[in-house]
């Protein structure tokens, strides 16, 4: 697998893991999720951390009424997990996939 990383993304992910927990929802398999993220994982000067307290794939989506796969952000965003989405940061390139 290759990688095209940005520069300055470790050190990002770095300094928001300090006062945030980071969830990776990606909408691939979970085999392709882990393999993604053990690649990137491996190019990172902070070889001890792994940033994301969970890492979410395809088979956590749900389909809604128009046939598109959706991330069903309720399996992290719920009253069991102590978390709020009005305290969520979501980045994704499509609307229509959360």
């Amino acid at each position: 697998m290759f990688l095209f990383i940005r520069p300055g993304l470790f050190e990002f992910l770095e300094s928001l893991s300090v006062d945030f927990e980071l969830v990776l929802f990606n909408n691939n398999t979970r085999s392709y999720t882990e393999k993604l993220v053990s690649t990137l994982l491996s190019q990172s000067v902070y070889s001890d951390r792994k940033f994301f307290s969970y890492i979410l794939s395809k088979e956590q989506c749900s389909i809604d009424d128009s046939g598109h796969e959706i991330k069903n952000l309720d399996l992290f965003c719920n009253f069991d997990s102590n978390r709020e989405l009005e305290d969520s940061l979501i980045v994704d390139y499509s609307i229509q996939s959360f």
